[in-house]
């Protein structure tokens, strides 16, 4: 967790958190295992992003002519790995604004496109 929250918030790229990962003696692994751990993590990502958002921000009361619907924030950003490789991944971020928590996410290779993000 340490080394995605690292990885995250400083954009290193993912050789750069290899090598930051033996330093610690955290672990000795490539960029792909690192990648492929951090696609894995997606029920990790939600609960934290819900349990920041819920300390920092009051719940908004949702009116009661949109009670059967979810109602979102889209946000489809491209992140360009630092380094030779200089690989480009997608995330695509829904945000549900009532209850401040993730809806859904998904992390795509630039060769795969836009997934579908509507699966509430």
């Amino acid at each position: 967790m340490l080394l995605i929250l690292f990885h995250l918030m400083n954009g290193t790229s993912l050789l750069e958190i290899t090598v930051v990962a033996k330093k610690l003696g955290i672990g000795n692994f490539s960029d792909v295992a690192f990648m492929k751990r951090l696609i894995k993590c997606k029920d990790w990502f939600v609960s934290i992003s819900q349990q920041l958002l819920n300390t920092v921000v009051a719940n908004y009361q949702k009116p009661d002519w949109l009670s059967s619907y979810t109602v979102v924030a889209a946000d489809a950003s491209e992140v360009v790995e630092k380094g030779s490789a200089k690989r480009t991944n997608r995330l695509h971020y829904l945000f549900d604004i009532f209850s401040m928590s993730c809806a859904d996410f998904k992390v795509r290779d630039k060769k795969r496109g836009n997934p579908l993000l509507i699966t509430i």
